[in-house]
């Protein structure tokens, strides 16, 4: 069983069907229970703020009902929420130099070291420049 990190792209393009071939194979693994996917509260909490007051992800328009969303991808769906602990913010801490205008990409880092995760399900280029290992296309 593979562990992987979801940033909130991944989760975004998920909701609205439109993830990159390999990343959606991720998705489906998990929904089958032979992966994991951990999404850091951040993660979660971003999402459901996207689907609560709109926007456009991939040209698709969000819709629907942030509680809705939470049952279906979480309580009976394919993620995992995980809180970012001491020992998270504690690495993330170590990386702060490298993600001076990226609060949010630093603290993903820091949950993927944290759950030692195989890697990230991102499209984010500070991520993949500080040596996170993701999966996307």
């Amino acid at each position: 069983m593979t562990k992987y990190v979801v940033d909130s792209m991944g989760y975004l393009r998920y909701l609205v069907d439109s993830l990159p071939e390999e990343a959606s194979t991720i998705f489906d693994r998990a929904e089958a229970g032979l992966d994991v996917l951990y999404a850091p509260d951040v993660v979660i909490g971003e999402t459901l703020y996207e689907v609560a007051f709109g926007g456009e992800v991939a040209g698709v328009p969000l819709q629907g009902n942030p509680n809705n969303v939470y049952r279906r991808t979480v309580t009976n769906g394919p993620i995992d929420v995980v809180a970012l602990d001491e020992h998270a913010m504690a690495i993330y801490a170590g990386l702060t130099e490298f993600y001076e205008a990226e609060l949010h990409d630093g603290l993903i880092h820091a949950a993927h070291r944290t759950l030692n995760t195989e890697a990230v399900i991102s499209d984010d280029s500070h991520l993949r420049q500080n040596g996170v290992e993701l999966v996307w296309d």
